[in-house]
C-alpha cells in the first residue's frame, strides 16, 4: 500500500505520468524538447559515410574545442511515434554507455525540424565492410 503524502505522486503515478508527457512530445512533433542552436556551438562541414534509415551524418567541429566529431542529421517529417521512440531511447542509453569500443555520445540538439546526435568520430569506413574484408576467420 501507498503512504504517499498528499500532493506527492507515487511512483507508479509518476512513470504514468512521464509517459503521458512523452506522448504529448511525440504528438507535437519533439524527441526530447528544443535545445540551444547548434550551430552556436559547432560548425557543420561535409557528409561522411552512407546515408541511414532516419538522416545522414556530417562532420562537425566544436567551436571553442576545435573538437572533431561525427553529427546524425535526422530530419524529422517523416518520423513516425514508433521513432519517436525509438530516438528517445537510442539517447537514453547513449548517454548511460562509457566503453572504449562504443561510439560516446556527447550531445544531442533539436529543432523544430530536425534532430542532432552529436557523437565520438570513428574513422575506418563501415563495420560490415571492415568484416566482409576480412573474410571468415577460423574459430579459436
Amino acid at each position: 500500500m501507498s503512504h504517499a503524502r498528499r500532493g506527492e505522486q507515487t511512483k507508479g503515478e509518476r512513470k504514468i505520468h512521464k509517459q503521458k508527457l512523452r506522448d504529448r512530445m511525440s504528438e507535437q512533433g519533439w524527441v526530447i524538447g528544443e535545445t540551444n542552436d547548434i550551430k552556436g556551438y559547432y560548425t557543420l562541414h561535409d557528409q561522411i559515410g552512407s546515408p541511414g534509415s532516419y538522416g545522414h551524418c556530417v562532420k562537425g567541429i566544436h567551436i571553442e574545442s576545435k573538437q572533431v566529431r561525427a553529427i546524425k542529421v535526422i530530419p524529422k517529417v517523416n518520423l513516425t511515434k514508433t521513432d519517436y521512440v525509438s530516438l528517445r531511447t537510442e539517447i537514453k542509453v547513449m548517454r548511460r554507455l562509457r566503453h572504449k569500443n562504443i561510439c560516446k555520445l556527447y550531445d544531442v540538439f533539436e529543432n523544430q525540424s530536425t534532430l542532432y546526435l552529436v557523437e565520438e568520430l570513428c574513422s575506418g569506413g563501415e563495420l560490415f565492410d571492415q568484416i566482409a574484408a576480412r573474410g571468415t576467420q577460423p574459430r579459436p
